[in-house]
């Protein structure tokens, strides 16, 4: 049975968070497009419902090709908001 397809929307590439990614890790336009198809890889297989936060950066970041795990999440969260952080209490 075919895997259920990951849809990338047009104009992902240039939206700003793209561009605010790009520019908060350094890298060419293509390669943020892959980080982030590959971020969402990682989340539909281990992180469905969306806590992909449950996840060591380590992992996230491994997956995803990334050296470094630390610079890669806070660039997500922070700079280009790709992810949500939420507070438990």
């Amino acid at each position: 049975m075919p895997e259920r397809w990951l849809e990338m929307l047009r104009g992902t590439p240039e939206h700003p968070k793209a561009i605010a990614l790009q520019k908060a890790l350094g890298l060419s336009k293509p390669n943020v497009v892959g980080l982030l198809e590959l971020l969402w890889h990682f989340t539909a297989a281990y992180a469905p419902a969306g806590d992909v936060g449950r996840w060591p950066d380590e992992a996230i970041a491994g997956y995803c090709g990334h050296e470094d795990a630390p610079l890669f999440i806070e660039a997500l969260v922070a700079a280009a908001g790709w992810t949500v952080t939420t507070s438990t209490a």
